[in-house]
């Protein structure tokens, strides 16, 4: 309907071919809109369930990094790091971007069925309960802190990246909240994070028993 006022108009068909290209595009419109909207195959990531034991089982060994540090004499802030050689140091200070990391750990953990929801919003909860009682500067949480006095170290600054760390953290943490609020309390990540937990305390304790000489002795298994 278009092709005829033009091949009609003062062009002729001189003017019909000029307008052929924008005419094509227009004809093949529908045709691209329909691929454009055709949902594509996710892609083979090659994760093989081989991996996925590999992974979990790294992820089950870092999540007790939170469980054995976050503690009440720390009050409940997860320390910067623990140096294992030569002595086994901890590093009871920790910065807003650690602070919204730790958050996120709890989210993690309950994705991985390490946490229920009760345990989850317990740890969120004495979390945030020790940041909203920390010095600030204008709002600002201060770059380092001792974890265990709460008191910020000198020299005090604000790191514009530190806070806005934070901030991703926490609305981060917002939205995994409002998404576990709908989840059932119980679901299959429940059962593969107690499976994952089995594992490591078996293979801490083939560990312990190899280590003393298979006499059978009590081993303490922190899981």
């Amino acid at each position: 309907a278009a092709a005829v006022p033009i091949a009609l108009g003062p062009g002729g068909p001189m003017a019909l071919l000029a307008a052929a290209p924008l005419l094509l595009l227009w004809l093949a419109a529908p045709a691209a809109a329909w691929r454009a909207s055709t949902p594509t195959p996710e892609p083979d990531s090659g994760v093989t369930p081989a991996d996925v034991a590999v992974m979990r089982r790294v992820a089950r060994l870092t999540w007790r990094f939170f469980l054995t540090f976050v503690t009440p004499e720390d009050h409940y802030l997860a320390p910067d790091n623990y140096q294992e050689d030569p002595k086994g140091e901890v590093a009871h200070r920790t910065s807003p971007t650690n602070m919204g990391l730790q958050l996120l750990s709890y989210v993690s953990a309950y994705d991985l069925g390490y946490l229920t929801v009760s345990m989850f919003v317990e740890s969120v909860s004495r979390t945030l309960t020790t940041l909203t009682g920390m010095e600030r500067f204008r709002g600002h949480f201060y770059n380092w802190y001792d974890t265990r006095t709460l008191q910020p170290l000198r020299p005090t600054y604000v790191s514009t990246v530190d806070s806005g760390n934070l901030a991703g953290h926490l609305v981060a943490l917002r939205m995994a909240m409002l998404e576990i609020s709908e989840r059932p309390l119980l679901n299959a990540a429940t059962f593969d994070g107690i499976a994952d937990t089995v594992r490591l305390a078996l293979e801490d304790l083939q560990a312990a028993r190899s280590s003393s000489g298979g006499n059978g002795g009590l081993v303490e298994v922190r899981t």
